[in-house]
């Protein structure tokens, strides 16, 4: 994107309301990032899906923190630029560096691990939709703000699945 500060979601991303308040708060306007956990995995979960090696390989000593999820990402190119651009660089060699990630999401929380740049986490969890099919994720103050397809994604062939409590969806 040419633009310095970017608002990032995913095509299966769906903005219950209109996000551009996060370009102001404070953890965004601090950090220059603002990222969204993971659900289920992370500490006290009992579930990592970014091995202990993937850690290792990009030389950042393990830490117990939630896992990021990337289905929405806040960034201020200028001031994570470092980040970015090691980002880019573990998406570029997805043949090696995904045996150890769980896609490009770990991507992102290990670029900013390994060039020490910090970023803003939300403190809510995610909430599942479905038998997993989907989550809502919130804003800073827990309302919800985002609904996520990650299991039952769109497509133009074929049936696209019902979620139901998904927005603008009727489940029949």
């Amino acid at each position: 994107s040419r633009f310095a500060e970017v608002f990032y979601v995913d095509v299966y991303n769906i903005a219950l309301r209109d996000p551009e308040f996060l370009f102001d708060a404070e953890p965004y306007q601090r950090h220059g990032a603002l990222f969204w956990p993971d659900r289920y995995a992370g500490p006290g979960t009992g579930i990592e899906w970014l091995k202990r090696e993937a850690w290792q390989v990009c030389g950042v000593p393990y830490r117990a923190e939630p896992e990021v999820e990337a289905g929405q990402l806040v960034i201020d190119k200028r001031r994570t630029w470092r980040a970015m651009q090691l980002t880019l660089h573990l998406n570029e060699h997805s043949d090696y560096y995904y045996a150890y990630f769980y896609g490009d999401k770990d991507t992102f929380h290990l670029a900013w691990r390994r060039t020490a740049t910090e970023y803003g986490l939300v403190p809510f969890a995610p909430r599942t939709l479905g038998r997993s099919e989907a989550m809502v994720q919130f804003d800073l103050e827990g309302m919800p703000l985002f609904q996520h397809r990650g299991g039952a994604k769109w497509t133009l062939t074929g049936t696209n699945p019902r979620i139901g409590g998904f927005a603008a969806e009727s489940v029949a």
